[in-house]
């Protein structure tokens, strides 16, 4: 680290401090005193390690880690806790993942000839709207942005990579429809049934026909929420190349939308 890097990092520190003298905090991972997020805890966070599997044996998915620990910990309080701060450390983690995501989509491009005439397409699956008016936010639009960002800075000198995330644009294309709940505590064919309650509005259709599109949830369980969001994708005409997941996870372990 360069003497400008290590100073700005001791004022940082500093001002979190004193910050934390006028208004105490803890950090949402391990219940530590004076920060919000400490320094091990969010290294944790930010640590993304990809991983591939196929769902439903249709949709290659990249997955940033397992739904455990401190990532649990903060992902549950920013998306049903209203601690939107935590975004930052969420979306960095996510970033990982969204590089190769991009990669994925322009090999995908690539090969089918199309080289790629337009900007991928980054649609997040939608939260219920009553969560959304609840919370403040949508959630996933948020960590989806931040993501970006940060695959923007940090692999600005990989000319492919930086080209690719420089063209890729977040859309909400999809909204959920009257009747969706949570998917906790339903049923296999219940979940399959409520994750179905999802659909392109109108409006989008034009945009997303023919576009690729990268899918991006918090949360893969059963694989139904995805599947149902990327059937209604290609039922407009787009491409879906990937489903990017910040967390896998077993059934007993998911989060409601």
């Amino acid at each position: 680290m360069t003497e400008p890097a290590r100073f700005l990092v001791f004022m940082r520190e500093l001002a979190l401090d004193l910050l934390a003298v006028v208004w105490p905090t803890q950090c949402a991972g391990c219940g530590r005193a004076d920060r919000d997020l400490c320094g091990p805890c969010a290294r944790e966070v930010r640590t993304c390690t990809v991983g591939r599997s196929e769902v439903g044996g249709r949709w290659l998915t990249l997955s940033c880690g397992e739904y455990s620990g401190v990532v649990r910990d903060l992902l549950v309080r920013f998306k049903h806790g209203g601690e939107f701060g935590l975004h930052r450390a969420l979306g960095d983690r996510l970033a990982g993942g969204l590089a190769e995501a991009l990669a994925v989509s322009a090999a995908a491009a690539q090969h089918s000839g199309s080289g790629a005439p337009t900007a991928p397409l980054i649609v997040p699956v939608p939260s219920r709207r009553a969560r959304v008016r609840s919370r403040g936010y949508a959630h996933m639009t948020v960590l989806a942005q931040r993501a970006l960002r940060r695959v923007k800075r940090a692999n600005w000198a990989d000319n492919d990579l930086a080209r690719e995330a420089s063209r890729a644009l977040i859309y909400r294309g999809l909204v959920t429809t009257r009747g969706r709940t949570g998917q906790v505590g339903l049923r296999s064919q219940d979940r399959i049934r409520n994750a179905r309650r999802v659909r392109v509005p109108a409006r989008c259709e034009r945009i997303l026909r023919g576009r690729q599109v990268i899918l991006i949830d918090d949360i893969v369980t059963t694989g139904a929420t995805i599947s149902a969001a990327a059937e209604a994708l290609i039922g407009v005409g787009a491409q879906v190349t990937c489903v990017l997941a910040m967390c896998r996870a077993e059934r007993t372990d998911s989060v409601e939308n």
